[in-house]
């Protein structure tokens, strides 16, 4: 009983998945590419594994050819599930996250907000506890990633948040006022972007 205790813990601890097959579309910077693409999926939920899709992706051709897509190779990826749509794009990986033992120079980021600034989600695992009765805990964690423009990417601090966004800002003095003056705090980042692209440009 004790084994197939530990068993279960580590199955709903460690992100067991499957896979479904989904219309989606490549985007290259000439051209759009409908493909059939395999999404990792929650084995416990409807959401997909975006985690396991920010380096590459597998998806079949028309003649039903399975291929592998990096995050370099691309623009982007968009697919539908339900009546969310998900939009993936690529961007060189200047802030050198993401696992190490991945060589890539590029990663696919959710598109959360569009605009002259772009707000977008990366998500990596955080494991915690674990000990000679217990099994470790691993969680995955959902990281904002800024970009204005074709800049290179921001993540916006957790610790001394206005310090390091205020000079950020600061080809928007007013946003940048507000954010000093803490009208705009580091759990205001949707209303910062919006904010952004509707008085900053």
């Amino acid at each position: 009983m004790k084994n197939t205790l530990l068993v279960l813990i580590v199955l709903l601890t460690s992100g067991a998945s499957f896979a479904k097959r989904i219309e989606g579309r490549i985007f290259y910077k000439n051209d759009t590419v409908d493909v059939l693409m395999n999404v990792p999926m929650s084995l416990f939920g409807a959401n997909p594994e975006f985690i396991k899709m920010q380096y590459r992706i597998k998806y079949w051709g028309e003649k039903g050819t399975k291929y592998t897509l990096k995050a370099h190779e691309a623009e982007g990826i968009e697919f539908t599930i339900g009546r969310n749509t998900y939009t993936m794009l690529s961007r060189p990986n200047t802030l050198g996250i993401g696992n190490l033992l991945v060589n890539t120079t590029h990663i696919f980021l959710i598109l959360e907000i569009d605009g002259p600034m772009k707000l977008f989600t990366y998500f990596y695992t955080q494991t915690s506890g674990g000990g000679p009765n217990t099994a470790p805990v691993t969680t995955i964690v959902a990281q904002d990633v800024l970009q204005k423009f074709d800049e290179p990417l921001k993540q916006p601090a957790g610790l001394m948040f206005r310090k390091h966004m205020v000079p950020y800002f600061e080809d928007c003095p007013e946003l940048a006022g507000m954010i000093k003056d803490k009208q705009f705090r580091r759990g205001d980042i949707v209303a910062i972007v919006n904010f952004y692209n509707s008085h900053c440009y």
